[in-house]
């Protein structure tokens, strides 16, 4: 008989410490470029509010100038000074805008504005463009990628009809326009205009004169009836007045705000029409 000899076993060992190491610096390498975009989102966020920031402020001050007499010329150098105490320096003139690339970044000045807004070739609005490539922390070398561009635009007009407060629903609503007994009321070159028909239209609990005043010769007029206490100078309280129109139905509607109390009204104030675009 053949003599049957055990099988002999050969034992592999493997080691495999390698693919740990692996498998953690590809897990490590995620959460740095998850960081890294989280950091960079921040970065771009940050740097378009402060660009807006700047259209924003720079075309305001352009439209201030030109609400009070100044030139087209006068507006764009205040767009430009103010654009530059923001950190965005313009210094170049051509084609009736201010433009310049200081650090990547390209700001234009335009008054009136140009092609593609909607106010343009109206020399009492301000245009005003920032844009360039934000330098990221993760690839500072692709910061091309990052580009932001951003354009503010501001512009004035005086409400010369008379009334420095208006109420303009044309409805039946009482206290349309009402003043309590807190109220300051300061009035000077303009009255209280009240389009609404109801014979409680206007209404004042504000019976000390010091406290609610009008300069002559403006008044209150009310489509419909006032109720209380109006200042008795200039034309006093006028009822049963015709009503008057909107004077900003043609500009695009911002968001309603109520005032409680006002003081020192003018008429002669500006009323600002500010716009991104």
């Amino acid at each position: 008989m053949k003599e049957v000899l055990p099988m002999r076993r050969t034992s592999w060992n493997k080691d495999e410490g390698g693919q740990a190491v692996v498998l953690i610096a590809i897990t490590f390498l995620a959460l740095i470029m998850a960081v890294g975009l989280a950091i960079d989102a921040g970065q771009l966020y940050v740097a378009r509010r402060t660009m807006q920031e700047a259209a924003d402020a720079a075309a305001y001050a352009g439209a201030v100038v030109r609400y009070q007499g100044g030139s087209v010329v006068q507006a764009r150098s205040a767009a430009m000074d103010d654009a530059t105490r923001n950190g965005y320096t313009c210094q170049l003139i051509s084609c009736g805008a201010l433009s310049d690339t200081p650090n990547g970044f390209s700001v234009v000045v335009e008054a009136p504005p140009g092609t593609g807004s909607t106010f343009e070739g109206n020399d009492q609005y301000v245009r005003v463009i920032i844009s360039g490539a934000v330098r990221t922390a993760l690839v500072p070398a692709q910061s091309v990628l990052s580009t932001i561009s951003v354009r503010g635009t501001a512009g004035s007009g005086p409400l010369n009809n008379g009334y420095a407060i208006m109420a303009l629903d044309r409805g039946n609503v009482q206290k349309s326009f009402y003043a309590d007994n807190n109220a300051d009321i300061h009035l000077t070159g303009g009255g209280i205009l009240v389009n609404s028909t109801n014979s409680r239209a206007a209404w004042s609990d504000q019976c000390n004169s010091a406290r609610f005043n009008i300069q002559a010769p403006f008044g209150t007029d009310v489509a419909g009836t006032g109720y209380g206490c109006f200042p008795s100078t200039g034309d006093g309280l006028a009822n049963n007045q015709p009503k008057q129109a909107d004077p900003l139905s043609h500009q695009q509607r911002g968001r309603r705000v109520h005032l409680q109390h006002v003081s020192d009204v003018s008429r002669d104030l500006p009323t600002w029409n500010r716009r991104v675009r």
